[in-house]
Protein backbone atom coordinates (compact mmCIF):
# COMPACT_ATOMS: atom_id res chain seq x y z
CA UNK A 1 0.00 0.00 0.00
CA UNK A 2 1.39 3.28 -1.11
CA UNK A 3 1.02 6.47 1.01
CA UNK A 4 2.57 8.77 -1.58
CA UNK A 5 0.96 10.41 -4.59
CA UNK A 6 2.57 10.26 -7.96
CA UNK A 7 3.71 13.24 -10.00
CA UNK A 8 0.76 13.01 -12.47
CA UNK A 9 -1.72 12.88 -9.57
CA UNK A 10 -0.07 15.92 -8.01
CA UNK A 11 -0.12 17.85 -11.29
CA UNK A 12 -3.81 17.04 -11.78
CA UNK A 13 -4.59 18.17 -8.23
CA UNK A 14 -2.56 21.35 -8.79
CA UNK A 15 -4.45 22.18 -12.02
CA UNK A 16 -7.75 21.63 -10.21
CA UNK A 17 -6.77 24.00 -7.38
CA UNK A 18 -5.48 26.59 -9.87
CA UNK A 19 -8.74 26.52 -11.79
CA UNK A 20 -10.72 26.98 -8.56
CA UNK A 21 -8.61 29.98 -7.57
CA UNK A 22 -8.97 31.45 -11.06
CA UNK A 23 -12.75 31.13 -10.71
CA UNK A 24 -12.66 32.83 -7.32
CA UNK A 25 -10.50 35.61 -8.75
CA UNK A 26 -12.99 36.15 -11.58
CA UNK A 27 -15.90 36.20 -9.12
CA UNK A 28 -14.11 38.79 -6.99
CA UNK A 29 -13.44 40.96 -10.05
CA UNK A 30 -17.09 40.74 -11.14
CA UNK A 31 -18.34 41.56 -7.63
CA UNK A 32 -15.93 44.51 -7.38
CA UNK A 33 -17.12 45.86 -10.74
CA UNK A 34 -20.76 45.52 -9.69
CA UNK A 35 -20.12 47.29 -6.40
CA UNK A 36 -18.26 50.14 -8.08
CA UNK A 37 -21.02 50.46 -10.68
CA UNK A 38 -23.66 50.60 -7.92
CA UNK A 39 -21.66 53.24 -6.04
CA UNK A 40 -21.33 55.37 -9.19
CA UNK A 41 -25.05 55.02 -9.91
CA UNK A 42 -25.96 55.98 -6.33
CA UNK A 43 -23.64 59.00 -6.52
CA UNK A 44 -25.24 60.10 -9.78
CA UNK A 45 -28.75 59.80 -8.28
CA UNK A 46 -27.61 61.67 -5.18
CA UNK A 47 -26.18 64.47 -7.33
CA UNK A 48 -29.45 64.72 -9.29
CA UNK A 49 -31.43 64.90 -6.04
CA UNK A 50 -29.09 67.54 -4.64
CA UNK A 51 -29.43 69.61 -7.83
CA UNK A 52 -33.23 69.31 -7.67
CA UNK A 53 -33.21 70.42 -4.02
CA UNK A 54 -30.93 73.36 -4.89
CA UNK A 55 -33.30 74.50 -7.66
CA UNK A 56 -36.31 74.24 -5.34
CA UNK A 57 -34.45 76.21 -2.68
CA UNK A 58 -33.57 78.88 -5.26
CA UNK A 59 -37.24 79.18 -6.29
CA UNK A 60 -38.31 79.49 -2.65
CA UNK A 61 -35.67 82.15 -2.02
CA UNK A 62 -36.87 84.19 -5.01
CA UNK A 63 -40.49 83.82 -3.90
CA UNK A 64 -39.62 84.90 -0.35
CA UNK A 65 -37.73 87.91 -1.70
CA UNK A 66 -40.70 89.00 -3.84
CA UNK A 67 -43.01 88.59 -0.85
CA UNK A 68 -40.69 90.71 1.32
CA UNK A 69 -40.47 93.45 -1.33
CA UNK A 70 -44.27 93.51 -1.67
CA UNK A 71 -44.69 93.69 2.09
CA UNK A 72 -42.14 96.51 2.33
CA UNK A 73 -43.83 98.54 -0.40
CA UNK A 74 -47.29 98.07 1.16
CA UNK A 75 -46.03 98.97 4.64
CA UNK A 76 -44.17 102.04 3.34
CA UNK A 77 -47.27 103.28 1.51
CA UNK A 78 -49.40 102.76 4.63
CA UNK A 79 -46.91 104.59 6.84
CA UNK A 80 -46.64 107.41 4.30
CA UNK A 81 -50.45 107.72 4.28
CA UNK A 82 -50.59 107.81 8.07
CA UNK A 83 -47.85 110.45 8.24
CA UNK A 84 -49.53 112.60 5.59
CA UNK A 85 -52.88 112.33 7.41
CA UNK A 86 -51.19 113.32 10.67
CA UNK A 87 -49.99 116.55 9.10
CA UNK A 88 -53.32 117.09 7.25
CA UNK A 89 -51.65 117.11 3.87
CA UNK A 90 -54.25 114.83 2.32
Amino acid sequence: MENYITRPEFEEHKRHLDSRFDGISKDITIAKDQILSKIAQDKKEEDKEREKDRKESEKERKSDRKWFIGLTVATSMSLLGIILQAFNVI
